[in-house]
């Protein structure tokens, strides 16, 4: 018999995967996985609910830390995902970490003054698939990015018909209490949103 397949095949450097169904009336995570620097920490299963803590090692990402999370919601289920914490970045230092993945951001094409700091960028790329009668609730802590910091996030949510979502995508200022306000190099976040209609 054929082994199922992974929302990601290979578990590379960063890659992640939340999957969630609905066994009867309760949730059940069916799959989950992470590498290093992503860590993923579900404590709570209620009914049809999961809750997933969406983490990172060291406290936060640094220059050429690149995270590739997928996540799948099915039929009837419902996932909050949280971060313990700010999602913090730190400044982005010349050389190439061994802790990151090689993925393609279209949205570098828009930034070309930047050509020497987004090869050492930090990056975050999250993809949900969110089935009929499904749930997300994406309500993590800000993003604080610290002086000099250049990161770059993508989310992309494919919501089927009667399924729903939750989204929060914040950021604040920096380290205001040590004066690193809008001190950063470079932020840029999107978020992506498909659905099916009806007929």
């Amino acid at each position: 018999m054929q082994a199922q397949s992974t929302l990601l095949a290979r578990p590379n450097a960063g890659g992640g995967c939340i999957s969630i169904s609905l066994h009867g009336e309760r949730a059940v995570i069916s799959e989950m996985f992470s590498t290093y620097p992503l860590k993923l920490l579900s404590p709570y299963i209620h009914g049809g609910t999961a809750l997933v803590y969406l983490l990172t090692y060291g406290g936060g990402l640094v220059g050429g830390d690149e995270v590739d999370l997928a996540v799948n919601i099915e039929l009837g289920a419902r996932l909050i995902l949280l971060s313990q914490g700010t999602t913090k970045v730190f400044k982005t230092r010349p050389g190439r970490r061994l802790a990151s993945i090689k993925i393609e951001d279209p949205c570098f094409a828009l930034t070309s003054n930047h050509d020497d700091a987004r090869a050492f960028s930090t990056r975050q790329t999250l993809d949900f698939r969110i089935a009929p009668k499904s749930l997300l609730l994406l309500l993590p802590e800000p993003v604080t990015c610290f002086r000099d910091a250049f990161y770059s996030q993508s989310q992309r949510f494919h919501i089927q018909e009667d399924g729903s979502a939750v989204i929060l995508d914040w950021i604040t200022s920096g380290r205001v209490s040590i004066g690193e306000e809008w001190a950063f190099s470079h932020y840029y976040s999107v978020n992506e949103i498909f659905t099916t209609k009806r007929g």
